[in-house]
Order: structure tokens, then sequence, then C-alpha cells
């Protein structure tokens, strides 16, 4: 009656339906039960050890076969069993049995499951015949099993010891075996027994491979082909998740994705069959949703929307309850891969999975995984942003939650509305909606108890929480909406709980912010230290002696407390990387970056190297699991993989097979990138995997080797803090100590002296994209008015100039307000003799002892960080009285907070800037070249997704510079190493500063649309007398992937000239999976954009092309007119020489030209110089021409 309600789609009956057929099946077992023939399994004081003893034990089962020996039979506690014979519960009854527990489990009623295994296995533990052996081993299994997957993991285990026993008996089947050692390896991978974890996976391999050999000389029907095939899909789909648990263990995140996908196609090519099979109707395919990975559309059915999804699944025969286990194991490894993006923080490819999982439970009428798929949407739109779209949708739910009380269901989307109201600022209501989901929670807890419950060898045991993982979250939330009062509460309900997996994550992350919290808010809170809350603070802006640190004495005790939390910061990090969101870890290591910051201020040594190595990773995390997940479809994934076969255990080594080189060198089209790509391609990029999957992210974090950046470069980074009131920077440089610095951004009323109300992160943003969305506009008319009179002609370029002049304000109060003496950051090398510099460090000292004894101090008790005055040094004496004021607090702040005493009031600040100004004049004077420097200086950015959108080369201070944007550190040093590998054996003179390329190989498209004619006037007959020296490209058509994707793996240089970055006419996933790709110039609208993403960190094709391999892009952030942009291009070209006798000429003798010199260079020749000149920018580094 259930099954035929569900066809009709009618939830009410099912449950009226489910709780009759419980009830009574609860009944006969409580008699059968209470009859006294039953013996328990175990006794109390096993089952209490039950979990250390499953972890410890041999599992090898005993196949009880003719080949089997002696010695393979492993001694365990066996169950004494009473075997009363009942015919009247048929073998139909039980299969009847395991159909509807795989009907509940479709369908998302946990509680309904674990009740109806409940009562079977009391029934056949009393009465069972030896045929019906295999359906209790099974029944048990899946107790076990759903134990695990609830959190009830000391019941799991004695539910496992339990059905060993009894996978012990004859009359098991192997493929029964096969699913209890694989369930039972990913149960000990759970509770971190990984080794034996690993030894019942290999044994279930082993047992497969024989059972699938000798199933082979075996003639079957055609309904026992059908079984078997569907139960290789299922162990081969159950391997798969043990295989991902295992390897999560391992931290080894690529492999856990590799593994979900492929269980994610098993199900869905098990389902599909089986359709096929029982003749359900045809579903329609149709457009799959243009998602940019490629792996991603052939992983799920898409089914027409025009269909009814529950009536196509519903209608029709079931084999043997088949379709509910697939379905089901669709539902898991959807959500699965799902969630993993979102902790990854990719929210397209979590939005696109989550959607999937959505049709999938609609299409089997089960509003509780509906529940769980919409649950995530609705994270995934707190963390863009979209409070009001989530509140929405959970406003959608509230009626049908409300009659869940109590589930997870109804504790999620508690949690989850209490998110909508504390971004609301409505943080009562939100602190009653988290109680609401606690409760719920330990209601079901309660619940849920009875139903695993057997006998007295699980009623004694003391049990782990149900849902433990959700469970964390809300405390976790709770506990932070009390972090200013009695947080202590709810921490030491997680520290109970994080024992291991999800909630021991939790636990640090909370232990960690917290303690954070409490620390920042105790030194501000200090007497001695609360004026300094808008000082800017560096890592040993002074060389602290011993005596200014015997003055600190009064503080010891706060550093020991904060010394506290950055062990708690450090042991969140070492799991956090592995189990937790990127939005915790960024949380997290920008902030241990401030405090270990703080404390460099307060005397502590600290290590910059390390700090900076940390900023790093905070800023540029995602992309470091985007790169390492793309480093699998690089070199792991083959062209057609067989997903029966099981993952393995043992990596394969990374290698071009012979058959694949020969083929690519029969290729016409080789280049020079093709040639050394070949050689170098996989090496280099298993290299990158091996350094990040054995990084080490707690105390033990190992610097980057900064010494090894080339002298003439300089990298800052640069990151807004958690709070939006300070920016980090980073300064690092191979001859030269790191340097960093935490600047607030509201200090001394600098905001009240630029053109603009506010300089708010939040505004800046604001205003920079209103001043883009109205040049789009504008530029949207430009076909209108060049038919118009004089007047409307000059009206639409005043309102474009309008917008240039305040663009162009816009960088100059970014630069005074954010920046102010600290641009001296940003500013090249300081080429003196050590002499020199000698003079030059006892100046600035004079002037600081001068300024001192004005306020009553006659010596300095330590000495100024030579880095830091070498910074200083190198500003302008023409900047403004601000930024010299910014130099003069900086250090007179560090003096004092290294406990120093100096009196501020007493002290002259006016004095003090115009000496300032006068040594910076004396050493434009002093200042001389480095003899033979013979190399032009490079900045290199890396920008938080806070910071992207801002056109930071044409800040005053960096506009006409040699500027490129870079994703990290990492991505910089991994490039060096690669243009070493191309370089080997080559003994020119060019340093490994930059990317060679040979530019005859460029391919080019030009107007592919078809649609901007005048740009194809322009540059056709250009590139076709190019074509003499090798050139080749598309004009007029669009072209194919398949070409786009040849183009930029054969040629050293792509040139773009069409809407956008060719998003259109390639796949970025497609991008990414290249092992070489071609330095790239993309002169189209917004190709440079970064999409803002809110919580998340910012996507877009520079970051597609720089996964993908390439070097150097040239790519514009915001939309421009074609007109200008082709003036850009062209003066471009120009500078790099770019004609028949340029590309001739060998200039390997000479240095050449960089692309980042050419594009600061061509920003002039615009007629609007910011709002057209701006917006070219290039990524990566340098190739010369």
């Amino acid at each position: 009656m259930q099954l035929h309600a569900h066809t009709g789609q009618k939830l009410d009956v099912i449950k009226k339906y489910a709780l009759s057929a419980l009830n009574l099946l609860q009944e006969l077992a409580s008699r059968a039960t209470s009859s006294g023939s039953y013996t328990p399994t175990t006794s109390k004081a096993t089952a209490k050890n039950s979990m250390q003893k499953t972890q410890s034990k041999s599992s090898r089962i005993n196949r009880q076969s003719k080949r089997t020996k002696p010695d393979q039979t492993i001694s365990v506690e066996k169950t004494t069993l009473e075997r009363i014979p009942l015919p009247e519960f048929t073998d139909d009854f039980w299969h009847l049995m395991e159909h509807m527990w795989l009907f509940y489990g479709a369908i998302g009623q946990i509680e309904w499951k674990l009740w109806l295994l409940n009562s079977c296995c009391r029934l056949l533990s009393v009465q069972y015949t030896k045929i019906q052996e295999e359906v209790y081993a099974k029944t048990l299994l899946e107790l076990a099993h759903q134990c695990n997957r609830i959190g009830k993991f000391g019941v799991a285990s004695v539910h496992y010891s339990q059905c060993l026993a009894v996978i012990n008996g004859d009359a098991v089947s192997n493929s029964t075996r096969i699913m209890f050692l694989l369930r039972f390896a990913r149960h000990l991978a759970t509770i971190r027994n990984v080794d034996k974890s690993k030894e019942l996976y290999s044994e279930a391999q082993e047992l497969y491979s024989k059972n699938h050999e000798e199933r082979e000389d075996l003639s079957q029907k055609p309904e026992e082909k059908l079984r078997t095939k569907c139960m290789d899909w299922r162990v081969a789909s159950e391997a798969c998740l043990a295989y991902a648990y295992i390897q999560m263990q391992y931290r080894n995140l690529p492999s856990v994705r590799r593994a979900y996908m492929q269980s994610l196609r098993l199900q869905k090519a098990a389902l599909e069959f089986l359709r096929r099979f029982t003749k359900v109707e045809e579903l329609r395919p149709v457009e799959r949703n243009p998602f940019d990975m490629e792996d991603l559309g052939s992983a799920l059915p898409v089914l027409d929307p025009q269909l009814d999804n529950a009536h196509a699944f519903s209608s029709g025969p079931k084999f043997e309850g088949w379709h509910w286990y697939f379905a089901n194991g669709l539902l898991e490894a959807t959500m699965s891969v799902a969630t993993y993006h979102f902790l990854k923080g990719n929210h397209q490819d979590a939005s696109f999975f989550a959607q999937e999982a959505r049709k999938c439970s609609e299409g089997i009428n089960s509003f509780q995984s509906d529940a769980r798929a919409i649950f995530l949407e609705i994270q995934i739109a707190l963390h863009l942003g979209k409070v009001d779209a989530a509140f929405e949708s959970l406003s959608n739910m509230e009626n049908t939650i409300a009659d869940l009380k109590p589930s997870v269901a109804h504790s999620q989307w508690n949690w989850l509305l209490s998110a909508c109201y504390q971004r609301r600022g409505e943080h009562s209501r939100a602190e009653m909606h988290l109680k609401e989901a606690e409760v719920s929670l330990q209601l079901l807890d309660q619940l849920l108890d009875p139903t695993i419950i057997l006998d007295s060898s699980t009623s004694t045991l003391e049990t782990d929480i149900a849902y433990a993982d959700i469970l964390a979250s809300v405390v976790a939330a709770h506990a932070w909406g009390l972090r200013n009062s009695n947080h202590e509460v709810p921490l030491v309900t997680l520290e109970k709980m994080g024992t291991h997996g999800t909630p021991e994550t939790i636990w640090r992350y909370s232990l960690a912010t917290l303690s954070l919290h409490k620390s920042t808010g105790s030194i501000w809170t200090d007497s001695s230290l609360g004026s300094f809350s808008d000082s800017v603070l560096g890592i040993r802006a002074i060389d602290v002696t011993k005596s200014s640190k015997a003055m600190i004495s009064s503080r010891i005790q706060l550093m020991h407390q904060f010394e506290d939390t950055l062990g708690h910061c450090w042991s969140a990090l070492e799991v956090l990387p592995y189990q937790g969101s990127s939005f915790q870890y960024r949380e997290v290591a920008l902030k241990l970056v401030q405090a270990m910051i703080k404390l460099s201020a307060f005397g502590k040594s600290v290590r910059a190297d390390t700090v900076a190595t940390l900023f790093d990773l905070a800023v540029s995390w995602t992309i470091h699991r985007e790169l390492l997940d793309s480093i699998g479809e690089k070199v792991h994934i083959s062209q057609q993989p067989d997903d029966l076969n099981w993952p393995s255990m043992v990596q394969r080594p990374i290698a071009i097979s012979s058959k694949s080189s020969q083929k690519g060198s029969q290729l016409s089209l080789m280049t020079s990138i093709r040639e050394t790509g070949d050689r170098f391609a996989d090496d280099h990029w298993s290299d990158i995997e091996s350094r990040i999957l054995s990084r080490r992210y707690d105390e033990d974090l190992q610097p980057l080797p900064f010494g090894d950046l080339p002298l003439h470069w300089t990298v800052v980074t640069m990151s807004v803090s958690d709070t939006k009131d300070s920016i980090l920077i980073s300064r690092c440089r191979g001859d030269q100590p790191v340097l960093m610095f935490d600047i607030p951004l509201k200090r001394n009323a600098r905001s009240d002296q630029s053109q603009s109300p506010s300089m708010s992160v939040d505004w800046v943003t604001q205003e920079l994209k209103e001043i883009i969305e109205l040049s789009c506009q504008n530029g949207k008319r430009a076909t209108e008015v060049i038919n118009a009179n004089r007047e409307a002609r000059a009206q639409w370029w005043s309102e474009r100039s309008l917008l240039d002049k305040r663009l162009s304000g816009l960088l100059e109060d970014i630069e005074f307000c954010w920046l102010g003496g600290f641009k001296a950051a940003f500013l090249d090398h300081m080429w003196v003799a050590e002499e020199t510099f000698t003079t030059i460090e006892g100046v600035f000292h004079q002037a600081f002892r001068h300024l001192l004894s004005s306020g009553g101090r006659s010596s300095l008790l330590d000495r100024i960080n030579p880095a830091v005055i070498r910074c200083f040094a190198q500003l302008s004496p023409d900047c403004r009285n601000e930024e010299l004021e910014d130099i003069i607090y900086f250090v007179l702040d560090a003096y004092q907070l290294a406990g120093n005493s100096i009196s501020l009031s007493d002290i002259d600040i006016d004095e003090g800037i115009i000496d300032l100004r006068r040594i910076l004049r004396e050493i434009r004077h002093i200042q001389t070249k480095k003899a033979n420097l013979g190399k032009k200086q490079h900045l290199f950015l890396i920008l938080d997704r806070n910071l992207q959108a801002i056109p930071w080369e044409s800040t005053p201070i960096l506009r006409g510079r040699a500027v490129s944007r870079v994703p990290s550190l990492a991505f910089l040093f991994d490039s060096l190493r690669l243009a070493k590998a191309r370089r080997a054996g080559d003994d020119g003179p060019l340093p490994v500063d930059r990317f060679s390329i040979n530019p005859s190989h460029t391919f080019y498209v030009l107007n592919p649309g078809g649609d901007l004619r005048r740009t194809e006037e322009k540059f056709k007959p250009w590139v076709q007398q190019m074509s003499k020296v090798g050139w080749s490209g598309i004009i007029g058509r669009k072209p194919t992937e398949f070409e786009l994707v040849n183009a930029l793996d054969r040629s050293d240089l792509f040139i773009y000239f069409g809407h956008g970055g060719a998003e259109q006419y390639i796949r970025g996933s497609r991008i990414r999976t290249l092992k070489n790709c071609a330095a790239a110039m993309l002169w189209g609208c917004s190709s440079g954009l970064m999409a803002d993403a809110g919580d998340f960190e910012r996507s877009g094709t520079p970051y597609n092309y720089l996964i993908g391999g390439c070097q150097s892009l040239v790519a514009n952030l915001w939309d421009v007119t074609d007109k200008d942009i082709d003036k850009f291009a062209e003066a471009v070209f120009k500078e790099l020489r770019m004609d028949v006798e340029g590309v001739k000429t060998e200039l390997e003798s000479s240095e050449g030209v960089s692309v980042v010199d050419a594009v600061a260079r061509a920003r002039s020749v615009c007629k609007l110089p910011y709002l057209t000149g701006a917006a070219p920018i290039v990524y990566g580094i340098p190739f010369y021409l």
C-alpha cells in the first residue's frame, strides 16, 4: 500500500501505512524476543569495548567453501542463536522487507528504515532457517551501515561485530561478504582505523576478483545476468565510497573527489540501464546546463522538465528493489560531490550538483532528500550575499517543516533561518531559532536510540549523538553568538562531540575563533594598549633589545594568553584544509596572521617568512584547491575510464604513455611550447601536486623559498581583514627580509581629506561598480550618437570624460586614504652601495633621535629595522604631509608597543614631517643605481577577493610601471620552476625571470561573431601579412572548441579579437585540463573580470587560463569600446615589434620588451586614459619580444 501510494505521490497515505506496518512488526518482534528463546550475542563487557576490538581484531571472514583453507578463518565471539523455523515468513516476505528499507532510505525516511531493520533483525535473530542466513547477514549489515551514517559509531561497531559472526556462515553469498568488507572498511576509516580499513578494502578487492573469475565460467539466465550486473554496479560504487573515506583520512582530496564522481557515474549508469530494462517511459534528453566542468554533464541524467519526474520513476515494474538502492546511492553521491565543492569554495559546481540532486529527489518524490539539496542551495545563497532569496526559500518550506519536528530537516531549517536573521542583525531571533534547532536534534537522538538497540549489548552502551556534524554546527553558531558573554558551556558541548570528523573540525574552529576574539579584546581593553587600536602594526618594525623587553613584563600574562590562542589556531588549521570549508580556513588564517603581527609589535619573536606563507595561503586557498583538482584531470584520468574498475590503493606513476607520445610527435603543428611541454608538463604538474599534498598547515608550516625570487622582482600581497577595517600587506623580495603591515583604514581622520564621503571597502566597491555600469550604459549608446548631431556627440563624450575623471579620482583616494605612506612597499628596489645605505640609515636614526628629544627622551633604545628604512627611503620628497605622518607615527608606535615610554603629546609631529622630507631629498641626491643591474624591475600583485576588481595598476604610484597579477606566491614559484626546467642546458645570457615564446608560433581569432567589422578591417591586413612568418588563425567565423584547444595547446601565443574571453567557444573546464597553454591576449570586454561571489572567492576566465598552464595573459577588467581598445592593442603590438621584420629578428641576444611594459606604456594612447586605459591588465609572469 505504501508503494502504491508513492506512485500517486500521496505522502500522508505512505505515512499512515508505514506506521501501521512498523507497529505490527514491532509487536511481532517484541513477542518473539520476550519468549525466552533469545540469547544475547555478546556480553555486557564485550559490548562496551566492541568499538576498540573491531579496530584491532582481524576481520577476515570465513568464506566456507571448498577452496577456503582452515587458516583463513579467524576466531570471533560466536553468537548462540535459537533457530525456530517460521514457515509463514517466506523468502518473498523478506525480499519485500528489503525492498521496503531500500524504499525508506531513498525517500529519506531514516527513522522508519531503522525501525524496520530493528524489527527484522530481532525476528531473524530468534528464528531463521539456513536459507534465511543470507537475509539476516544483509539486514544486520544494513543496520550497522545506517548507524554509521547517522553518527552512532559505537553501536555500529557492535552491529558490525554481530554481522561478522553471521557472515562466517556457509549460506552467505560472496557478494554479501564483499559488501560487508567494504562497508566495514568505510566505518573503520570514519573512526580513523585507516590501516585496518585499507586491509579490508584490499581483501574485498581480492574476493571480488576471484568471484568474478568463477562467474565468467557459468551460464546465466537473463534475470540472473541482470542481477549480477546490478550487483557489479553496486559493489563498485560501494568500493568508490570506501576508497573516498580512506583517502579522506590520508587527506588526498583530489582522490576523494574522483572516487565520488566515479560512484556517481556508476549509480547513474545503473539507473539508466534499469529504466531501459523495465521499459519505463524513456526520458527525453535536453541540452545540458552549459556548466564549465567537463565531466559533470555526463555524470547525471538530464531530464526534460516537461516530464513528470515522479511518475517517470515510479511507474513500471521494479526489479527486486534495485531502483531504490541506486536512487538512494545517486542522491548520496550527488550530495557528496556538491558538498565537496561547497567546502572547497566553488559555488558554481556546488549549485550545479545541488540542482541535480533536487531533480533526482523530485523524481522519487522525496521531500526529505529534496530538503537536503535545498538547504545546500540556501547555504550557497547566504554566502553569495543573497540573504533575501535565502529567507524566501526558507519561508516557502515553513508549513511542511513544521510537521517534521523532530527531524534533521527541521533542525537544519531552524539553523539556516538563524543564519539569515544573524546576517540581518536580528540577533535575538537568530538565538531563538538556534535553540529550536538544537532541541530538535536532541529529541531526534532520543527517538532514534531505541531503533538501533537490538539486545543488552547495545542497550548498555553509551552511544554517540546522532547527526553530530549538524548539531556541532548549531552549537558552534550558538557559541559564537555568546562570544561576548558565557560561551564556555557550548564549547564544552562541542568538545564532547569533537572526537573525530566534522564535529572535531568544528570544535577546533570554534575554539580558535573564540580564543582570538577574546585575546584581541583583552589587548585593546588593556589600559596601556587601547590607544593603539588605529595604529599601523608591522612585523619587526624595530629590533627589540633586552632592555626594552624587560619593560613589557606587565604584559606577560596577556602574551601567554595570546600564545595559547595561537596554539588553538594552528590546531584548527591542521584539520580545516581537509574537513572544513574555505571560509573557515581563510577566516582563521587571516586572523592568525593579524595576531602574529600584533605579537611581533609587542616584542615577541615571529618569523616573517612563515607569516607571509600563511598569508599567501589564506588569500589564495580556493585556487590551490581548484588547481589540485585540475591536476587530477590533467595527469590521472584516462580518456575512457572503466568505472567498474575499483580505485587502486597503489598510486600509478604519472607518465605519458609511449602511444600518446608517438601520436603527438606525428602532428604537424609543433611549437616550442609543445616540444618542451611533452618533456616537462607531466613532471611539472605532478611536482606541484606532490608539493601541495605534502604541505603541512600546522605550526610546522614550511616557509616559501623567498630567496629564490629574482632580485629585480617585488611581490606584494594585499587582503582586507575579516572585519573589513584594515588592509594586510606583505612585501617580498629575494634579497631582503619580508615586510608585513596591518593598516587600519580609518586612521588620523584620513578619509575626511579625500574627495569621497567614505572610503570603506564596501563603499569603494560600490562606487567602482557604479562607474563601470554607467560607462557600459553610455558605451551602448555609441551607435546611436555616430549619426547624431554635434551637440549629442559632445554630450556623449562629456559624460564619458566625467566618468573617466571620477575613476581617476577614486584611484587617487584609494592610494591616499588606504595606503598613505605605506605605498612605499610598492616602490622599486633601492639600489645603493652598502656604505651609502649605512649613511642613509644613520640619517634616519638621527632624525628620530631629534624628534624624540623634543618629547623629553634623548636616546633610542632600539634600532629601526634596516628593511623598514630601505622601504620608506624610496618615498618621494614631494609626497603629502599625511603620508610622511604615517611613517612617523608607525615608528613611534612601534617603540611604544615594544615597551619604550614615549609621550606623543610632547612631540612636534610637524617638525618631524619637515625633517623627514629633508632626509628624502638628501637620499634622492646620494642614491645611485646599482652597477651593471641590466634588469627591469617588475612588481607582482596578489589580491584577495575584495580587491581584485580595483585597477591597482592605474593608481598614481603604479601607473606606467611594469605590474602584473598572480594568484599566489606558490603559483609564482611554480612558474619559475617551469621556466628553469624549460631552459635546462641553455647557457644563454638571459636570466630565468620570464616566459620564453616564439612569436612566429601565433594563432589568432579575429571577429568570430561577425559583428566587429571595424576591428576586422583594422587588423585583418596585419594578421594576413603575419602569415609570412608562420601565423595562422580564423577570421569572421566561429571557431570550434577543438580548434581552440589545438591553438592553445600547440601555439606559443594566442590572440583573440572578439566578445568576452572566448568563453562562448571553449569551456573553462576544457582550458583547465590543458597540460600546456599558450600565452594569451584576450581583447574582448571583461575578459579579465573575476566575478564577485560574496564570501566565495572570485572566479573567471583569467584563472581558467592560469590553471590550464598559461604563463602570461592580457585581458580587460571591464567592458570597453572597440575603437579605443583597438588603439590600445595596436600600441601594444608596436611596442613588442610584432611585425614581419620584428618577428624575423633574432631577439634572444637582446633584452627585448616585456609584454607588461608594453601594456603599461599603451595606457596613455587611449582617449579615455582611465575608463579604457585602466581596463587592460596582465596576469602571470612576463614574456619578452
